[in-house]
């Protein structure tokens, strides 16, 4: 045995200063080797140090009275415990002697577990199951990449499940419950699922997405909506029933949502948009509104009108069908199957309004003008009349629109079609022949006949206004109030060998005929089963061309002729005449014969 102070190579059994006693195994005078109780504790230890003394002893391994192994302390509260100082390097499950070692260690309030450094290979930490034959791996971590039942591939969290369907991949349970939302990855249709379920109720829940600040962003990285969409398919499918779907469509022009079959890509399905105001808007405002109490086009509608369009300072409304040959732009307006058409014809070049069971049509304006398509005025109605070509000045005004200066011009033309299809037609032209001559025309289809019948039925028939109403004006009058001569004229324009001019007095089957004949200068009076002929004046006087008197007769029966020379023979028959004051007679013979001296 050494003195304990001398630390010489020995062995050396003693009580230290702080109490204990060990069993010293000395190798110089700075290295201790001890086994035994420690001082102040009934814990058996072994350790290494410079001293005797347990309680300097900086490394040791102490065995406690309840069978507890504990390592840097005396007091082991587990079958092996560190105490307080085990550190980063507490414990190693690999040491090749270098800075690489795979084991466990302590940080404040932290437990490290960490695998070799040096490795060749990635660092990683897996866990699982191991039956001493085979270790089946359930997890594992590599540079700080996490998988679970997969090996991570640059996720910071990959799990991966057995089943091609039916294994969720991620589960988080509401604590207390077996409600729960899951993701998977069904590899059977190739598709991936986020849902919500009720293992209690085998019932789906609703899933709701909680964005507090910015977005959910699908294919989108960085949101500017609530939720942003951004595929490389120009078509998203919002929802997919057994027969219908909802898809929005976008692309270099433009958006749109449809309404599409369930396949997503077939034929076009009905789409109802609900709200209790549904608005669309351009970028300067709402456009179209629609409410329980109708639609408005550029404001909401009021309580009356299911269809209201509103415009200020201007509102304009254009129905156009870009179509050109047999195309249409048409309006109906109906009402328990009476209803009203309004379409404009392209080839046709019209427009067409008719009514179906609609049988009158109010048009309630104080003045109605129709224009030609260079906005010229053709005829207006109003509180006067109908003006045609004119503003009315009386109940029917009828003017050429456009100056005539001279020459014929037709205003009017009244008719009536005699046959189908208007093959033959009687017509009657108002119109003027000259500057301040008008006249009234009537003719056949052909313009080669026409009869023009004035036809009072018992009433008067005048030109000139009733200036005088006596007894005796009889049904055709002539009136004038014009301070010169008034006068009549039936005139054949015509100069032809057969010309003539024939009035005629007609009264049943008898009537009186004058007859002007052109060829042979003569005029004839006839009467067609007439016997008598009244000539009823105070003074009647026979004169020729030059109005020089010829002959008169005069309320008192006196025949006056006038002189003249003795006339040639006649051929047949004989003249009366006045020659020299003396009535004298000649006859076919050339005997002149003095009745009455002078």
């Amino acid at each position: 045995m050494a003195d304990p102070n001398n630390y010489g190579q020995a062995i050396q059994i003693t009580r230290g200063p702080s109490g204990g006693q060990q069993v010293a195994f000395i190798r110089n005078g700075t290295q201790v080797v001890s086994l035994g109780y420690m001082p102040g504790s009934n814990a058996f230890g072994f350790g290494l140090g410079i001293t005797t003394d347990a309680s300097f002893w900086p490394n040791y391994l102490a065995v406690g009275g309840n069978g507890n192994i504990g390592i840097g302390t005396v007091t082991p509260n587990a079958r092996l415990s560190f105490g307080t100082s085990a550190g980063l390097a507490g414990l190693y499950l690999y040491d090749d002697g270098n800075a690489g070692a795979s084991g466990f260690g302590i940080s404040p309030n932290t437990l490290n577990i960490f695998a070799n450094a040096l490795s060749t290979t990635n660092a990683a930490i897996a866990f699982g199951k191991y039956d001493k034959t085979t270790f089946t791996e359930w997890a594992r971590i590599v540079n700080g990449l996490v998988g679970i039942g997969i090996v991570p591939s640059g996720g910071r969290l990959e799990v991966a499940h057995a089943g091609a369907r039916g294994n969720d991949a991620l589960r988080l349970y509401a604590s207390g419950t077996r409600k729960f939302v899951f993701a998977q990855f069904d590899a059977t249709n190739d598709i991936g699922r986020i849902g919500a379920y009720d293992m209690d109720g085998f019932a789906g829940k609703n899933l709701y997405f909680d964005v507090a600040a910015l977005g959910v962003g699908y294919g989108h990285s960085n949101p500017i909506f609530g939720v942003s969409i951004k595929v490389g398919d120009p078509n998203i499918f919002l929802a997919a029933g057994a027969t219908k779907g909802v898809r929005v469509m976008t692309n270099s022009t433009g958006s749109a949502i449809e309404g599409v079959d369930a396949s997503g890509v077939g034929s076009f399905q009905p789409l109802t948009v609900k709200g209790s105001t549904l608005e669309l808007a351009s970028a300067t405002g709402s456009k179209l509104y629609v409410t329980d109490a109708g639609v408005g086009i550029g404001g909401a509608p009021g309580s009356i009108n299911q269809l209201e369009v509103h415009g200020n300072p201007g509102l304009k409304v254009l129905f156009k069908n870009w179509g050109t040959a047999g195309s249409a732009s048409e309006f109906w307006q109906d009402v328990g199957g009476r209803s009203v058409y309004r379409g404009v014809n392209y080839n046709g070049q019209y427009l067409h309004e008719y009514g179906a069971g609609i049988n009158t049509r109010y048009s309630d304006f104080d003045s109605h003008l129709l224009r030609s398509s260079g906005g010229v005025e053709r005829a207006i109605i109003n509180a006067t009349g109908l003006g045609v070509g004119r503003s009315p000045g009386t109940p029917l005004d009828v003017m050429w629109p456009s100056p005539v200066t001279t020459s014929y011009a037709n205003i009017a033309n009244f008719g009536t079609y005699n046959s189908a299809g208007g093959a033959t037609h009687t017509r009657m032209l108002i119109g003027q022949d000259s500057t301040n001559v008008m006249f009234l025309e009537v003719a056949n289809q052909a313009n080669t006949k026409g009869d023009l019948v004035l036809q009072p039925f018992g009433g008067y028939v005048l030109i000139g206004n009733r200036l005088f109403s006596g007894a005796d004006i009889g049904q055709f009058s002539m009136q004038v109030n014009f301070d010169g001569p008034l006068t009549m004229a039936m005139y054949n324009h015509s100069g032809g060998g057969s010309a003539s001019c024939k009035f005629n007095m007609i009264i049943g089957g008898r009537r009186v005929e004058r007859l002007l004949f052109h060829a042979d200068k003569w005029m004839q009076e006839k009467g067609y089963d007439i016997d008598q002929f009244y000539s009823e004046f105070n003074q009647h006087f026979w004169r020729n061309n030059a109005g020089a008197d010829k002959m008169s007769l005069n309320v008192n029966c006196h025949l006056w002729l006038a002189g003249t020379t003795d006339p040639v023979t006649p051929g047949t028959g004989g003249y009366i005449y006045i020659s020299g004051g003396a009535l004298k007679y000649r006859g076919s013979g050339g005997t002149i014969t003095t009745l009455a001296p002078a």
